[in-house]
């Protein structure tokens, strides 16, 4: 494998219905990461169709990739300076804040009187989601991240490296008592949601960052082995498991972040292996696919209406496709990478960037309705991204060793491309607020 793309080279080339949301109304209903266990990423709530400004913004002692999720009155989210936070929706007032052993990248799942979430400290918690109190912790085999020798081909070919892209670890799925989550452990868990006791145990091929989702009785999840798996949610069996695509060279193209989207008895998942996937969630046979030729598919897909959406890394864009077909619908650039998962309100999709920008796109017709600005990529305007959003070639150097390319790319990550306010979080909606994390280590409020 010669080439990289664009994301590989980041330190190279970069180097360059109702009033609120339906699963809010009700406090017995639990809310999780994508909204519900389907992950349909969809929000039965007022949008916000013209931008004011900040509500209010809060800021934590590092960056914020956990998305956020609403309970009540309550807002939770986890943050990179190991805490799991509660705040008011309102006001932006801290309610209180629960230290972990390491930063806390998962989403947050909230059912009844428990917040339970995954910290990278290798421990999956329950606390008391009125005072933060701890009620159980479950202690897993540890966490890690993707990594491999030569990464993507990167001399020298014996160093085993880290991928500085592998932003977020598992968030938890909740469904009949039980919440599911992954593990760097390369296992997918399922405890008992009143006790943490552990019902069942499926090891995959590597670890599991990818979120599950739950449907009809079944499990599907995602592995960075490259496999999608369907489990019986009962008794963690293997139905079946697809494999969405395999490089044994340099691990450049393989390898399952996204998250599943369970839409119309089809499994959608973004890969690794630049692929938007659709596969039959009955029988896991595929049923189209789409490839990007080169940028990953990181994010977890939306769909509504007959449309799915997704992000892609390199490509900078937002896809929009036929749920049936895969005929595309509307490409729109966002300027640079797209991690952060797109949520539906209505006629909106709302998505953030790695500029700095949470953009909200027309569902049918692609075009931009407003965009916002975070703090830190206003105060670095023109430094890594033009004024447009656009990724700025030259703000990034370029390694005079080859054997220095690995820490070049590391740093440009996290020096340069990270710097700016990007948001990796995915928004939430409810009553035409707009809640979301960035890397300048704030949540945001706007409406």
């Amino acid at each position: 494998m010669n080439r990289l793309p664009a994301i590989a080279l980041a330190g190279l080339m970069s180097l360059p219905l109702l009033s609120r949301c339906i699963m809010i109304e009700d406090n017995r209903k639990p809310v999780m990461f994508r909204g519900d266990a389907n992950h349909s990423g969809v929000y039965y709530t007022e949008g916000l169709e013209n931008l004011t400004g900040v509500k209010w913004s809060f800021q934590t002692g590092e960056r914020i990739m956990s998305s956020p999720v609403l309970y009540g009155d309550r807002l939770y989210f986890g943050s990179g300076d190991g805490y799991l936070y509660s705040l008011n929706s309102e006001t932006g007032s801290e309610a209180w804040k629960f230290k972990t052993g390491g930063a806390v990248s998962s989403s947050p799942a909230v059912v009844e009187d428990k917040v339970l979430f995954n910290s990278e400290d290798g421990n999956f918690y329950a606390l008391d989601s009125d005072s933060g109190e701890e009620i159980w912790r479950f202690s897993t085999g540890g966490e890690s991240f993707f990594s491999h020798k030569g990464l993507w081909g990167i001399p020298p070919k014996d160093k085993l490296m880290v991928d500085p892209w592998d932003f977020f670890i598992s968030s938890p799925v909740i469904a009949n008592g039980v919440v599911y989550f992954g593990s760097g452990d390369t296992n997918i868990y399922a405890l008992d949601i009143s006790s943490g006791r552990e019902k069942w145990r499926f090891k995959t091929g590597d670890g599991v960052h990818s979120s599950p989702a739950v449907s009809s009785g079944v499990l599907y999840c995602g592995s960075w082995d490259s496999f999608v798996y369907a489990l019986d949610a009962e008794t963690g069996e293997e139905i079946w498991k697809f494999d969405t695509g395999q490089d044994d060279e340099a691990r450049l193209y393989e390898g399952v972040q996204s998250s599943p989207l369970i839409y119309d008895k089809t499994v959608f998942i973004g890969t690794r292996s630049s692929k938007l996937q659709a596969i039959d969630s009955e029988t896991g046979k595929l049923k189209w696919e789409y490839s990007t030729g080169g940028p990953w598919i990181c994010t977890s897909p939306a769909a509504h209406n007959g449309v799915v959406y997704c992000g892609t890394s390199d490509g900078y864009n937002l896809l929009a496709f036929n749920t049936e077909t895969g005929d595309m619908k509307f490409d729109f650039n966002a300027g640079a990478w797209v991690f952060s998962s797109p949520v539906i309100v209505k006629n909106l999709i709302y998505f953030g960037c790695h500029n700095g920008r949470l953009y909200a796109v027309n569902t049918v017709t692609g075009k931009k309705k407003w965009e916002f600005r975070t703090d830190a990529s206003i105060s670095n305007e023109g430094n890594y991204y033009t004024d447009d959003g656009m990724i700025n070639a030259k703000a990034y150097p370029r390694p005079e060793n080859p054997d220095k390319a690995y820490e070049f790319m590391v740093d440009n990550v996290n020096l340069r491309i990270l710097s700016v306010g990007s948001i990796i979080s995915s928004p939430i909606v409810r009553d035409g607020v707009i809640y979301f994390g960035s890397t300048d280590g704030k949540m945001y409020a706007i409406n």
